[in-house]
């Protein structure tokens, strides 16, 4: 079994715990500033510098970066995001990213050279066409992604693994890939916080709650239906007597285009007055609180789901959202870069899916949430 390593990242006013399956079958050399032959060994061709893939492979670190520490020139450390674009996520994961790399480069004592790349607005094939770019150029020296879907990145990852270039994810998986390791929530887990805070806020506010729905924008998403298993699982525990008009299997589907989320929403609420709780699995709870208040419902329905963003915690203050969970991109994109630095300068492979704390905001923490969202820790 491998042993288990803790990662703790401080994000503002959040403490992200990340523990790490970890392996290492020697003692690194510790990196002293007189040369990089001190940092990294000549030979990496011996574990621990070597990771077995899961088509049963060997992944063997690049000569050409060997070459790169031997010489003393800084490492490229890659973060390819869905969507470069969108709000509060590609900046949290940015500087999460760095934040990490930085961290990494003063631990091991070697530069590190972070960059993010993306397409704006998403993309599964540009995204795809830009990491291979920077693949074939050798301008990649770690990889760490985020998949949209699992699918599409699986031939990219192989290659870059193939290539001698080691790769982790964070938030979005391509779990059949080679990819080394992956950083994310455990999504049913935090799904089912915010069905118990929701139970948590009725029973506070005695307010009978007896119906609720589910909302998505990626009915099929597996991490979107972990996450509404885990959300029926705590409201039912707290409350249970209430009943779902839908399923985990047949979810409403808003799509992530705001202006649909919207409309769909406020056809819903128009449609079943009796309805009290909707829960979003995505940031599409936004838009929820927004046709609430909107329909007049504030007070007779409320939101829940995940993510943060000003217009969210403006509409927890008002009343219309219970409750929403912060995934911690920023946590789980500065760990993956220094479990990069670890596998390359300490032969220390951070593997398997390594789960990240989520940031539960109600009313009681709203001015928490506020900071860590404006030190971009969401």
């Amino acid at each position: 079994m491998p042993k288990r390593v803790g990662t703790a990242v401080l994000v503002a006013l959040v403490i992200t715990a990340l523990t790490a399956g970890c392996s290492a079958t020697s003692t690194p050399t510790s990196p002293s500033g007189s040369g990089a032959s001190s940092v990294l060994p000549a030979d990496t061709s011996a574990a621990p510098y070597v990771y077995t893939m899961s088509d049963g492979e060997e992944f063997h670190l690049a000569d050409r970066i060997i070459q790169k520490v031997q010489a003393g020139e800084p490492l490229n450390f890659v973060y390819s995001i869905s969507d470069a674009g969108q709000p509060v996520f590609s900046d949290a994961i940015k500087s999460g990213f760095e934040d990490g790399v930085a961290t990494a480069s003063d631990e091991v004592g070697y530069p590190i050279t972070p960059r993010f790349i993306g397409p704006v607005g998403g993309g599964n094939e540009q995204q795809v066409a830009e990491i291979r770019s920077l693949l074939n150029a050798d301008q990649i020296d770690a990889l760490v992604f985020n998949a949209a879907q699992p699918g599409p990145f699986v031939d990219i990852i192989n290659e870059t693994m193939a290539a001698g270039v080691p790769v982790w994810g964070t938030g979005g998986d391509s779990p059949d890939s080679n990819r080394i390791g992956f950083f994310s929530l455990d999504e049913a887990a935090a799904g089912k916080l915010a069905g118990e805070a929701v139970a948590s806020w009725a029973d506070a506010n005695g307010i009978d709650v007896k119906k609720a729905a589910l909302f998505t924008g990626d009915p099929a998403g597996p991490w979107a239906q972990s996450r509404m298993t885990g959300f029926v699982e705590g409201l039912t525990e707290g409350i249970p007597g209430v009943q779902f008009v839908n399923s985990v299997q047949d979810p409403f589907n808003t799509t992530f285009d705001f202006p649909t989320v919207y409309a769909n929403a406020t056809a819903f609420i128009n449609g079943n007055p009796d309805v009290q709780i909707l829960f979003h699995t995505d940031q599409g709870v936004q838009m929820l609180g927004n046709a609430i208040a909107d329909a007049g419902k504030t007070g007779q329905v409320w939101a829940a789901g995940f993510n943060l963003s000003p217009q969210i915690l403006d509409y927890i203050a008002d009343g219309d959202i219970v409750t929403t969970v912060g995934q911690n991109w920023h946590g789980q994109a500065s760990a993956a870069a220094e479990a990069a630095a670890q596998f390359i300068f300490e032969g220390v492979v951070v593997d398997g899916v390594n789960a990240a704390d989520p940031y539960v905001v109600t009313k009681e923490n709203l001015d928490e949430a506020r900071d860590v969202l404006a030190n971009n820790g969401a």
